[in-house]
C-alpha cells in the first residue's frame, strides 16, 4: 500500500509538472507534453511482463483518459 500511495503522489506531481510546462511553453516551437512523459519508471525493461508493468500500463491509460492524448 505504501508503494501505491507513493506512486499516486508521483502521478499527481507529474500532472502538475505537465500543466506548468504546457502553460508556459512556446506554442510555435514545442508540442504539449503528456504527464506520463515525466514518468521515469514505466519503461524499465527489467519489469516487462511483470505485475508491476501491468499496473503501470493501467495507470498510463487512466492518465491518458484524464489528460488527453499527446497532439503531434
Amino acid at each position: 500500500m505504501a508503494r501505491a500511495a507513493q506512486n499516486a503522489a508521483w502521478c499527481r506531481t507529474f500532472a502538475v509538472l505537465a500543466q506548468i510546462f504546457n502553460a508556459n511553453r512556446d506554442r510555435d516551437k514545442t508540442q504539449p507534453l503528456d504527464p506520463l512523459e515525466f514518468y521515469a519508471w514505466g519503461d524499465n525493461d527489467e519489469n516487462k511482463g511483470s505485475q508491476d508493468e501491468v499496473k503501470v500500463q493501467k495507470n498510463r491509460r487512466e492518465m491518458r483518459n484524464l489528460f488527453g492524448k499527446r497532439r503531434d
